[in-house]
């Protein structure tokens, strides 16, 4: 059985500098979502197929907007999984009649362990991948996670 952990890390000692660089990224990940919904838009086979989004849109989104791989990757996965719920909740189309293109505005960014991002828990540290390079930053939890044994233990 696969198991998925969430686990909330808070950064710590963050700079003008690494602070814009995460804000870089997610303007360029929201910016590069909501370029990718507009040209699914319409077409189901882009809208309810992860492969055939993402072999139309990756060159042109790593290009425009300056992406990691793993990155433009996850771009795609999320609009194919937005607009499979849409289309699983009957949302697909306004109470207008107009189609509802999802629109993301949430600084959420999906990060893959091992592309996007690394942990070492027992230094305290995590390198995160930005638009301009991995970055190394402190972190802390809450208090209620401790890493033993190479597990997280709650």
């Amino acid at each position: 059985m696969l198991i998925t952990l969430t686990a909330k890390l808070k950064l710590k000692d963050i700079t003008d500098v690494i602070a814009n660089e995460f804000e870089e990224t997610f303007a360029n990940y929201i910016n590069a979502l909501n370029y990718v919904s507009v040209k699914a838009n319409g077409n189901e086979e882009l809208m309810f197929s992860y492969v055939k989004l993402h072999n139309e849109v990756y060159y042109d989104i790593r290009k425009r907007y300056n992406l990691f791989s793993q990155t433009a990757c996850s771009v795609s996965r999320t609009v194919c999984a937005r607009y499979k719920t849409l289309r699983t909740n009957g949302q697909l189309v306004k109470k207008s009649g107009k189609p509802n293109i999802p629109t993301f505005k949430k600084k959420d960014l999906d990060l893959v362990y091992n592309k996007d991002y690394t942990i070492d828990p027992f230094n305290g540290i995590i390198r995160i991948s930005t638009n301009n390079g991995k970055i190394t930053v402190p972190f802390y939890t809450k208090g209620n996670e401790h890493y033993l044994d190479g597990t997280w233990q709650f």
